[in-house]
């Protein structure tokens, strides 16, 4: 029994002398490296981020702020932006066919650019054209030269949008878009199914730009869609001058402001 406690208290003295050694071998090491630091800053910038906090009040790991972070207000859509090969020709395109006026046009080139766009050596032109209260921005790539539209696109696809036009009478924005050859996305006109209360009644057309991003033109039943719609907005004319129909880009329903 005696032999057996003896055993017992030496195995805790012994343990306990383990852990006194490895304590202080850590702390030692700490003092070290603190002494290591304040003679050679430049070995702190080569450390992980908590061992350069060490002398620092800054907090080493990530934690919850103590004030709650509100989100900034969403006020509206400023534009909508496209990439064209031939800006000059889509320029031509928006105004001739969809009575779009250009608002600006600039060149823009350097590092601030490359870093926005993640595009290396990048010479961009960039062109703004306005239909009623809404704008679309035109982007040719100068330099360098992006790759087409996906020739397989459909309407799944999961990089597939598209602007809509608000027009007054579909058939004669139809005849115009076809004596203009636009081309067809959609076979012709279709009017949405009654089933479906809250676009029923509704005419849409989706065709293509000369790039070949999807366009679309929508006319609304009496009852359907916004007031400014059939108020205001930009008239398409025949050679002649006569009215063929009222356009307007339809504003996301999610967009604030004006």
């Amino acid at each position: 029994m005696i032999n057996d406690k003896w055993n017992i208290r030496t195995f805790q003295v012994t343990h306990l002398g383990r852990s006194i050694f490895h304590l202080t071998f850590h702390l030692s090491f700490v003092f070290l490296l603190a002494l290591n630091l304040l003679a050679s800053p430049a070995l702190a910038m080569h450390l992980p981020t908590d061992a350069r906090a060490i002398n620092s009040s800054r907090v080493p790991f990530l934690s919850v702020p103590s004030v709650p972070q509100s989100t900034p207000a969403v006020q509206r859509v400023a534009a909508v932006g496209m990439t064209v090969s031939d800006v000059d020709r889509s320029v031509e395109f928006y105004s001739k066919v969809l009575s779009f006026e250009k608002v600006s046009d600039i060149e823009v080139a350097g590092e601030d650019y490359e870093r926005l766009q993640g595009v290396f050596g990048l010479r961009m032109r960039v062109v703004s054209m306005k239909l009623g209260n809404e704008l679309i921005e035109l982007t040719e790539y100068l330099a360098p030269r992006g790759r087409p539209f996906p020739i397989d696109s459909r309407g799944n696809d999961r990089w597939f949008q598209h602007i809509a036009i608000i027009t007054s009478d579909m058939e004669k924005a139809y005849a115009w878009l076809r004596e203009n050859r636009v081309e067809h996305a959609s076979t012709g006109p279709q009017r949405l199914p009654d089933w479906n209360k809250n676009a029923a009644g509704i005419k849409a057309f989706y065709f293509r730009d000369p790039d070949k991003h999807y366009l679309e033109i929508l006319e609304f039943p009496d009852g359907k869609g916004s007031p400014k719609w059939f108020s205001r907005g930009l008239l398409i004319r025949d050679p002649d001058g006569h009215v063929m129909a009222l356009i307007e880009i339809e504003k996301p329903q999610s967009a604030k402001g004006n």
